[in-house]
């Protein structure tokens, strides 16, 4: 048989066929007379054997072609259908690495052989996954001699183009017929059009309203408009009267509309105002609606695969958009042949017969080869929560990108620049790998596969039609909360993607381990007093059911070692929820009277309710008044100030000081109405830093804005490190970082950031405002106290305020020179010094205008009989002078 094989190798006349070969045997290329019995001679004794013959390695040479003086053509099918029409036969070969995306074609066939070193033969079967052309199957595989490769066995599939879709308007240029490759003149030509079309849309006079009036008619042909939409819904120009400048008045509306006030309360029908940038091209917009005006065709570009779900153009044309049209058949065909056996001839050949009779889609569609490899690559990363932006930064999908040799993926190919590909990829992994989702559903999963271990940290799920509760913490985070008499609660919103989604953090900073620890955690999708109730009912509820705890409180059973209390911020619902939880219990003391037993207020957070209260930038003085409320000694002081707060005439800070004269605030704010002892109060935490600081570190962590399921996973795996961390640090004494915990250090640390900051801000406004010019810098602070309050009535810049100015200048004035004169100081700063007090003497000069201004609108309002406005301004007057005597100047 050896003896057979290399004969027929012997008689083949390589020169003849002017091929290049790395061996020098090889099947033959043709059938050539006188040969065929031997080759079925071969065939039948290998059948009997069932042993592979050895076999020369067969390689595909690019460029292949045969003399046209020898064959007409190449047949590739079977030698016993070499006289049927359809026999598989090629004019020419070429020999290639890859299939193209447009695949060369003509009448008589053209074959490309496809190198398949090293890959499978289901990865064959999927080659015409490679082009751009829509295709459909005809027939299934089947298997039959090919004549091309000595009779050898192969399977074969029969594909047909099915043509593409493209845009109503598109430009006769692109409908190309008869084709047979696409060609540098036909992607030239799709160019220009494009550009043409891109100039056309930007430089339509009226195109913005166009695309508006388009916009709405097509939410009423999708039956989107109306809410319900009957068959006669139609929009209209309304032409409402004038307004009294003259300006005409129009909006558009369902013809069914007859006003909210007289419409079915489940019936919506379209009204709204028309934008006035619109009202130039009300008469084309008429027309539109009424189906008289019709707009000049455009031209377009957009050719689709055939197998795009979507009905109109991707472009907006002033004549809106196109609707898709669907090319007629296609006479163009794919013969695809696989070897049996790919490791004698590793090559798949795919014979393109027959002409294109279709625009040339555009290559959106995304190649077999390449899908794979992204699909391997996702793999390979292995994170649920990856999306489309985030694949294309990670490190191993770079490295995929640079050994293609390129700088972005889009640069591979094409249809790459489309994220929505790599959207939909992901999806289908999170499909196949995490069926339960990211959600409530993946956690309950989670619940029960870590219910009863030794490691489990989420304690407790809770689920009912209104909403879900989870609660999470480990044995290490229990055994420290039961050394604990007091605590911190935040709730956090910016952790997770649902809206609608808050995690609770019980928090404290422990001078034993030098770090912020969190005790608790608990995610829910509900806000309000009844869901922190059910958050202690669950939680205590869990402590002692299950872990034999139950927690002591220090004013209902021990006051010297039970359990003080919390700091929080001045959210009344978590302070309502304590008390409605221990009044369920211990029902001798109300809900209010057990919150003030158990709640201290944070000072940050009182700070921040000042500082969008009055500004950053607002009154020093209001600003010390307001701040007097926290270190008042008795409750006549508090009351008297709170009195003062909301007499001020400022609506903004008595709404404010109504807010802290309510019992549970002054409660949580000053010990003087709290029900704490004076010690148990200063036993809680002056502030909620410590779970604020947790939130923080969680975004580092993990991100802001994750899913629920992963939220869970990584506060896990961080509340585990944190633990671990802080026994080495009881056991070891390694610290964190080189940069001390020591509250000294602390302390100076903070200090210095805040004047750090107030330097910042200094030399920011000097920068802004020109410090040379003291007018300038004294009306900027006048100017944006007095806008702030609405009234320059009520400016920051009152009588007390210029005497105590005049004051600290004099003083200023004074330290400066001694200062200078001891320490010698250059005469430059002596210089800016200098200039400082004359900006605030001219910020008194400026004040003084400003009193005789007022005095000036209290005469006008007299002198035209307005007594009323004149008493207003009156009682103004008198009021800055009870708070610091009489103003300079009045």
């Amino acid at each position: 048989m050896e003896n057979n094989l290399e004969t027929q190798a012997i008689d083949i006349d390589l020169d003849t066929l002017n091929l290049l070969w790395n061996d020098s045997t090889l099947p033959p290329l043709q059938n050539i007379p006188n040969q065929a019995d031997k080759s079925d001679q071969a065939i039948e004794e290998f059948e009997r054997n069932q042993e592979v013959p050895e076999a020369p390695i067969y390689e595909v040479i690019p460029a292949l072609q045969l003399s046209e003086d020898r064959y007409t053509s190449i047949l590739l099918s079977s030698e016993s259908s070499s006289h049927e029409l359809n026999a598989i036969r090629a004019e020419c070969m070429e020999g290639v690495m890859d299939l193209p995306d447009y695949p060369r074609t003509s009448e008589n066939g053209v074959c490309y052989a496809v190198e398949w070193e090293g890959k499978t033969k289901a990865q064959a079967k999927k080659i015409m996954d490679e082009v751009q052309y829509c295709r459909k199957r005809f027939g299934g595989w089947r298997t039959a001699p090919s004549a091309y490769l000595n009779n050898a066995l192969v399977e074969r599939c029969t594909f047909k183009c099915t043509g593409s879709k493209y845009c109503e308007y598109l430009d006769p240029k692109l409908r190309v017929t008869n084709y047979s490759e696409v060609t540098a003149e036909m992607v030239r030509d799709k160019q220009d059009i494009y550009e043409k079309m891109r100039q056309e849309m930007e430089t339509y006079p009226e195109g913005e309203a166009i695309t508006y009036i388009r916009s709405v008619l097509e939410r009423l042909e999708d039956k989107k408009l109306c809410k319900p939409q009957s068959d006669n819904c139609t929009v209209v120009v309304a032409d409402r009267a004038p307004t009294i400048n003259g300006v005409r008045n129009y909006q558009l509306r369902c013809i069914n509309h007859i006003g909210y006030n007289r419409t079915v309360l489940e019936a919506k029908h379209y009204y709204k105002q028309l934008d006035t940038r619109y009202y130039p091209n009300i008469a084309t917009i008429k027309g539109i609606l009424d189906g008289g005006t019709v707009i000049n065709t455009a031209t377009c570009c957009d050719v689709l695969q055939n197998r795009a779900r979507q009905l109109r153009c991707s472009y907006d044309h002033p004549a809106g958009k196109g609707r898709l049209q669907t090319s007629g058949p296609c006479n163009c065909r794919f013969e695809v042949m696989i070897p049996l056996d790919l490791d004698i001839y590793p090559t798949v050949f795919v014979t393109c017969t027959g002409l294109h009779s279709h625009p040339v889609p555009k290559p959106s569609k995304v190649l077999g080869t390449l899908q794979t490899q992204i699909w391997d690559l996702i793999e390979r990363i292995h994170d649920p929560r990856l999306k489309a932006t985030g694949f294309a930064q990670n490190p191993l999908v770079k490295e995929w990108v640079a050994q293609q040799g390129k700088r972005t993926i889009s640069q591979i190919h094409p249809s790459l620049g489309n994220s929505d590909i790599f959207s939909v990829l992901l999806r289908r992994y999170r499909l196949l790998h995490y069926p339960p989702g990211s959600s409530l559903m993946a956690v309950k999963r989670e619940f029960l596969r870590q219910n009863g271990t030794d490691n489990q940290y989420i304690q407790d799920f809770h689920q009912s039609p209104t909403g879900f509760m989870i609660i999470c913490f480990n044995e290490a985070m229990l055994a420290y909360f039961k050394t604990l008499r007091t605590c911190t609660l935040n709730m956090n919103y910016k952790h997770l993607i649902e809206r609608n989604h808050r995690e609770i953090i019980w928090a404290v900073y422990s001078q034993r381990y030098q770090k912020c620890l969190a005790l608790f955690r608990v995610i829910t999708n509900t806000d309000g007093k009844h869901t922190y109730a059910l958050m202690f009912e669950r939680l205590f509820s869990l402590l002692k059911r299950k872990f034999h705890f139950e927690l002591q409180w220090a004013h209902i059973h021990n006051p010297t070692t039970g359990f003080i209390g919390f700091t929080s911020d001045q959210d009344y619902k978590v302070m309502f929820g304590l008390g409605v939880y221990l009044n369920r219990h211990y029902p001798y003391l109300t809900a209010a009277e057990h919150a003030m037993h158990t709640f201290r207020l944070c000072k940050v957070h009182f700070d921040r309710g000042v500082n969008q209260t009055i500004g950053t930038t607002g009154p020093y003085q209001l600003r010390m008044e307001m701040k007097k409320l926290l270190d008042c000694p008795t409750a006549i002081e508090y009351n008297q100030q709170i009195h003062y707060l909301k007499n001020l005439g400022n609506n903004q800070v008595a709404a404010w000081a109504a807010h802290k004269d309510q019992p549970l605030i002054k409660a949580g704010l000053n010990p003087i109405f709290s029900k704490m002892t004076l010690e148990n109060f200063h036993c809680c935490a002056p502030n909620s830093n410590a779970a604020e600081i947790l939130h923080e570190r969680s975004y580092v962590y993990s991100g802001r804005y994750q899913w629920l399921e992963e939220v869970v996973a990584l506060n896990e795996a961080m509340d585990y490190e944190d633990y671990v961390k802080a026994n080495v640090y009881e056991t070891t004494h390694v610290a964190y970082s080189y940069v001390s915990r020591a509250a000294l250090e602390r302390i100076k640390y903070w200090e210095n950031r805040q004047g750090r900051t107030q330097g910042r801000k200094h030399r920011l406004e000097q920068d802004q405002f020109h410090i040379g010019s003291g007018l300038e810098l004294a009306q900027f602070r006048t100017l944006s106290a007095a806008n702030y309050s609405g009234s320059i009535r009520s400016s920051s810049v009152g009588p007390s305020d210029s005497a105590s100015n005049a004051k600290r200048a004099k003083r200023t004035n004074n330290d400066t020179s001694s200062t200078a004169t001891a320490t010698g100081l250059d005469e430059a700063e002596r210089a800016a010094n200098v200039e400082l007090l004359h900006q605030k003497a001219e910020g008194l000069r400026l004040q003084n205008e400003m009193n005789k201004l007022r005095l000036s609108l209290i005469q006008n309002a007299i002198d035209q009989g307005q007594i009323q406005e004149a008493q207003t301004l009156l009682l103004a007057d008198l009021r800055g002078q009870d708070q610091g005597g009489p103003a300079p100047g009045g």
